[in-house]
């Protein structure tokens, strides 16, 4: 399978534009990845943008037939006058996925029900997977075409926001320390040091999530055999359960606690 053209990408978005800009639509948005079947209009990438091929600072709109979606990397470029805009218009006339028929985008998934693996457990049913005082860190549903849409947030260890990503559509501020690879079926999203903060695998069901989440001073680990919340010492470890429409839950005041309630529902 092609893989996405810039499979890297470390870029710095203007936040002043990003900060006074209301957010698209959600008409529009639909529209827009609808049309370019959930990916970059140029690579395919999973995780986008919103992009006004007429600036919105020359002209504040919401026009769809002047927008489209890019992934961050490809958005960088056009913002920055790397790509001209007859070029931003030739991929918007023929995305990446239609034409290689990619239907749901990268991460399609087969069948309608979504089984999501963490470590050896298995979570059935789309919602808030893993919450943490009542913040939901990492949620899964599917879009119209069996594509994954993905929520997540991600903090340090001093508990501030560095990543956060909305049904596919990264909101993140600066992704300066981000190294993002996507292939077909697959996604993973690091840390320049080179660890894993989040990654997902679609090529087999149920798919593979892997993932580290910093929330209130605790660390909640994913990895392939394992759920650990903290490390040394562990406050607990999940392993070969199975969740129906159920997360993980975890309140930290006034002592923290963990329980398995119903996910929350996704919002379309």
């Amino acid at each position: 399978m092609p893989l996405c053209h810039y499979s890297q990408c470390q870029f710095l978005i203007d936040m002043t534009v990003q900060s006074t800009r209301p957010p698209t639509p959600e008409p529009i948005a639909r529209q827009l990845r609808q049309e370019a079947s959930f990916g970059c209009c140029r690579c395919g990438h999973p995780i986008f943008q919103y992009h006004h091929i007429v600036p919105y600072e020359e002209d504040p709109h919401f026009r769809p037939e002047d927008m489209m979606i890019f992934c961050p990397n490809c958005h960088d470029m056009a913002t920055k006058g790397a790509m001209p805009i007859q070029e931003q218009r030739r991929y918007k006339a023929r995305p990446y996925n239609i034409r290689r028929g990619f239907a749901a985008g990268f991460l399609r998934i087969y069948g309608n029900a979504l089984r999501v693996g963490l470590g050896s457990n298995v979570f059935i049913g789309g919602g808030a997977i893993i919450q943490v005082d009542e913040e939901p860190l990492v949620s899964l549903g599917l879009n119209e075409q069996g594509g994954v849409d993905l929520d997540v947030k991600l903090r340090d260890e001093q508990d501030s926001l560095i990543l956060s990503i909305e049904r596919n559509e990264w909101l993140s501020g600066d992704v300066k320390p981000w190294d993002i690879s996507a292939s077909y079926q697959k996604l993973i999203i690091r840390k320049k040091r080179g660890s894993i903060s989040l990654g997902i695998d679609v090529r087999k069901s149920p798919m593979q999530l892997r993932a580290e989440f910093w929330k209130s001073g605790h660390l909640i680990s994913i990895s392939p055999s394992t759920i650990r919340v903290n490390r040394k010492p562990a406050v607990l470890t999940i392993r070969g359960s199975t969740f129906v429409r159920r997360g993980i839950s975890l309140q930290t005041k006034p002592n923290l606690e963990i329980s398995v309630g119903t996910s929350a529902e996704v919002p379309k």
